[in-house]
């Protein structure tokens, strides 16, 4: 049978043997959809009851679902005559062998995982930025059926779940990169992070201190102000002690307003100085950056780094 590409992240794009797979009614669409992401074999009472739940008669259902099969039989029909849908008083679909699977939310699932034993980090973040490619919209983007109540619940119920997915893999990845000495990386996938779920107090938590990390005084403060401006207007609420703490860092008092002037470009020397992976202490280089840029502007200050029991 020839390759089945099924990607229902975003616009459904549903492909068979390399061609476009075009399907005479939206519940067709839907209805291939479902089976596929249920998984299994789904009964036909259930389907008929799921996608034409208004019909007058129990015979109309069960015919609208006989000849929405028959369209999806013929669209996936091999030059054989087999297809990958399987019938009988329960409906399923079969991808058959490994070489024959392309399936968007199952190679998601796979690439976002936890960190694997014996896997490296780079190993790690170059997995979770796969997982992101493949991210081409919200699950089934812009689609919608009409009469079927119960489908569009489940619709809406996977749409969150996987919504929830990408942020977790965002918000893992960001700090992956950060851990990295990625910051420039970071940045870019935390902002990402901002725009998909902009009441994510996190993520502006973490916008503010990639920005404190790489010595952008003006980045942070932005990203603060965009978080207390949106939680205002969506939620009536202030932002959280944490970024409030954040943002008392980021402003212009009480150390930018009083710092001189840098008179001279930094040395190649002194800002490879401020790069490094610190695994999992994003928030403790951002204060040592800090404290180096106010340093070296002409203020005293001081850092104290404790580890191992002795003290530097």
């Amino acid at each position: 049978m020839g390759q089945v590409h099924v990607a229902v992240l975003g616009t459904p794009d549903i492909r068979h043997a390399g061609e476009l797979v075009v399907l005479p009614t939206r519940k067709a669409l839907a209805l291939l959809v479902y089976v596929v992401v249920e998984g299994g074999v789904q009964a036909r009472d259930k389907l008929a009851d799921l996608f034409w739940p208004a019909s007058a008669r129990e015979a109309q259902s069960r015919a609208a679902l006989r000849y929405t099969l028959s369209c999806l039989r013929a669209a996936l029909r091999h030059g054989d005559g087999s297809s990958h849908l399987t019938e009988g008083k329960a409906v399923g679909f079969d991808f058959n062998t490994a070489d024959e699977q392309d399936y968007d939310l199952r190679d998601f699932q796979v690439l976002a995982g936890p960190l694997q034993p014996g896997e490296t980090r780079p190993a790690f973040v170059a997995r979770l930025q796969q997982a992101t490619a493949l991210w081409r919209g919200e699950f089934l983007e812009g689609f919608s059926v009409r009469d079927a109540p119960e489908f569009d619940a489940w619709y809406t119920h996977q749409a969150e779940g996987w919504h929830g997915r990408l942020l977790s893999v965002l918000d893992r990845l960001s700090q992956a990169q950060a851990d990295e000495g990625q910051v420039a990386e970071a940045c870019e996938t935390t902002d990402r992070w901002v725009t998909l779920s902009p009441l994510e107090e996190r993520a502006y938590q973490r916008r503010i201190q990639l920005a404190l990390a790489s010595g952008d005084r003006v980045a942070a403060q932005r990203a603060y102000d965009a978080c207390r401006g949106i939680l205002q207007r969506e939620l009536g609420m202030a932002p959280a002690p944490e970024t409030e703490a954040l943002a008392h860092r980021a402003d212009a008092s009480p150390f930018a307003h009083r710092l001189k002037p840098v008179r001279a470009p930094l040395s190649e020397a002194a800002l490879t100085q401020l790069h490094g992976p610190l695994v999992g202490r994003a928030a403790e280089f951002a204060h040592l950056v800090e404290a180096y840029h106010i340093a070296h502007a002409g203020r005293p200050k001081s850092a104290l780094v404790q580890g191992g029991g002795r003290y530097w």
